[in-house]
């Protein structure tokens, strides 16, 4: 399994949120991303991580409320929960 830093931004209040993104070279291709909760001004907001979706975790800044697959055609069902469009 690989590691690396994924980083963004709340686009509300420009807090940090910090992700390790694990993956493994050949494995399941779980393409997908997450809707967070900013940790600093509750702002909801999907944030696109890529490969092994599932196997990634935020570290810090925001919570994860769902998670999406880009395979399973959900995104556009899980952002709509939570009033977001993508």
């Amino acid at each position: 399994m690989e590691t690396a830093e994924a980083r963004t931004k709340c686009p509300e209040c420009d807090n940090d949120v910090v992700a390790e993104r694990n993956w493994t070279p050949g494995g399941v291709n779980d393409s997908g991303g997450w809707v967070l909760q900013c940790a600093k001004c509750d702002h909801k907001f999907a944030f696109h991580l890529g490969q092994d979706i599932n196997d990634s975790r935020v570290l810090s800044g925001a919570t994860v409320l769902a998670t999406y697959d880009r395979e399973s055609g959900n995104r556009g069902e899980v952002l709509g929960r939570y009033g977001l469009q993508g």
